[in-house]
């Protein structure tokens, strides 16, 4: 289930990249890279502000030490992530 979840989390990144047409697109921080680099491999990403930070935190914690990020590099994930949302 957590898969299905975090499946659902990254997969909908694509899908926020093209909701503004024509809209400028701010520089993406250095853990967009980073992020692309380690979860785009298999996933698809979520847009920032796609979901919530207890979401977030719950549906990609299976992932925390596979990935072999720092805790400070994580916490820029999940920060990135989960920015914007009200």
């Amino acid at each position: 289930m957590k898969a299905l979840l975090v499946g659902t989390v990254i997969g909908l990144v694509a899908w926020g990249a093209a909701c503004a047409p024509g809209a400028e697109v701010p520089a993406a921080p250095a853990i967009a890279s980073l992020l692309k680099r380690h979860c785009g491999r298999c996933h698809t990403l979520p847009p920032p502000g796609q979901h919530s930070r207890s979401y977030l935190e719950e549906a990609l914690a299976p992932h925390h030490e596979r990935v072999h990020l720092t805790d400070e590099e994580w916490t820029q994930l999940i920060d990135y992530l989960a920015a914007n949302r009200s």
